[in-house]
């Protein structure tokens, strides 16, 4: 015999549009930690979940609860919810929690796919939809994604395109068939308390840091950094997220690099980015330096990107867009001369990633409107061959003209006062 919550989780898997109650579910728990039968007021919950089509309810607030035991809701565009162009304007009633994710959900297509309007969905244009009505958005990574259509727009080195309408779970179904993907922005808006847990971390990542640098020399291996930067989360209690305390770059790669038995030489451009988990709270931050004295030329990409996340933060203030901060970033790598590869900050806080992305070059006009409550990390990367041409090799980005890169970040915090740096050594 079935107990009520399992008629609830299958009721609630059909009714938004899948076949098999048990992806939906390993779907859900993916998405939100936790199966739906761990949700409070279980069926009830459940039901207010599947009954949001077509209403201007919050989702999940019963449902999704961070650290702290906080209630937070979620809402979703697309005339649900009042986010008419989220991408533009980031309306949440004032009535609701001080920390509120807001899901943006954008059409995708997977790379190859019929552009949504083709023969193969039938003529209809798929628009968003519900997070848990596409069952592949979740498996795909963010670098294959794709966005499709019409009425794209560009804020902050990013293409977006908000959804007009709904679409009913069997267009859904064939849509998924057809290779169109929908992936949901979530913006988690953090509280004072969870803003001081993640200074916490962001401490730890700092000192973390200042260790290894002190530590670099003519001589000194990769593996050796590495060893230092896992005594020193380990004696404050953090885990490194992947495995991997650090991740060291010389000369001309830019991010991936893995600390191995390389050893450093007089003249080595280093940087080392590192992100911890602190009773599951992340920060992150990278710094770059010479070994030894090191030329002026390196030494003015390692000034550059220091300027660049200087400024970045200062732009980073309440009432201000996301597309600003990207645009002081990018000013001074291109008026430097210097080229901005296609990566740059995000979001962090629960997890490692998050929303929003944070490019090193956009739009002063566009992008989220920075609210009290939202952490994310501040990237500037520049490389000073002064384009953008890129080579990937084993899962390690370089400049593809051997030219060097330089790297620098904070995780920030926007604060009514304006930004707040979270990854400070705290004495």
């Amino acid at each position: 015999m079935m107990l009520a919550e399992d008629v609830a989780v299958t009721a609630l898997a059909h009714r938004c549009g899948w076949s098999s109650a048990s992806t939906f579910i390993d779907v859900f728990r993916r998405a939100f930690g936790h199966t739906p039968g761990a949700c409070p007021g279980v069926p009830g919950a459940l039901w207010r979940l599947a009954s949001v089509r077509g209403s201007r309810k919050p989702l999940f607030s019963r449902c999704f609860r961070p650290g702290g035991g906080g209630r937070v809701p979620t809402v979703c565009a697309g005339g649900r919810c009042g986010l008419v162009r989220p991408s533009r304007h980031l309306q949440v009633p004032s009535s609701w929690s001080p920390h509120v994710p807001v899901t943006v959900l954008r059409p995708m297509r997977a790379p190859g796919a019929p552009p949504a309007g083709s023969s193969t969905t039938g003529g209809a244009e798929t628009r968003g939809t519900h997070l848990l009505a596409d069952p592949g958005h979740l498996a795909r990574p963010p670098c294959e994604r794709r966005l499709e259509g019409r009425g794209e727009k560009r804020w902050g080195g990013r293409t977006t395109r908000t959804p007009t309408r709904n679409v009913k779970p069997s267009a859904v179904a064939g849509a998924v068939g057809a290779g169109v993907h929908h992936r949901c922005m979530v913006i988690e808006l953090r509280s004072r308390g969870e803003i001081d847990a993640l200074a916490e971390t962001g401490a730890v990542v700092a000192a973390m840091l200042a260790a290894v640098n002190s530590h670099v020399a003519a001589g000194v291996s990769l593996g050796q950094l590495d060893e230092i930067a896992r005594d020193v989360a380990a004696e404050a209690g953090a885990r490194p997220v992947g495995g991997r305390v650090i991740s060291t770059s010389v000369n001309d790669e830019i991010i991936g690099g893995a600390p191995a038995g390389r050893v450093l030489a007089e003249g080595d451009l280093l940087s080392v980015a590192a992100t911890l988990d602190l009773r599951g709270w992340y920060a992150r931050a990278a710094t770059s330096s010479t070994v030894g004295a090191g030329s002026a030329v390196d030494r003015s990409l390692i000034d550059a990107t220091g300027q660049a996340l200087a400024d970045g933060i200062a732009a980073a203030r309440p009432g201000a867009r996301l597309g600003e901060v990207c645009r002081a970033i990018g000013l001074v790598g291109r008026s430097a001369g210097y080229g901005i590869p296609p990566v740059g900050g995000h979001g962090v806080g629960r997890q490692a990633r998050q929303d929003p992305a944070v490019p090193n070059d956009g739009h002063p006009a566009r992008g989220l409107p920075l609210r009290p409550g939202l952490v994310f990390s501040v990237e500037p990367i520049f490389t000073a061959g002064g384009h953008d041409h890129l080579d990937t090799d084993g899962g390690v980005m370089r400049t593809g003209d051997d030219t060097r890169a330089a790297h620098s970040g904070h995780t920030i915090a926007i604060t009514e006062r304006g930004a707040r740096v979270l990854t400070t050594w705290l004495r």
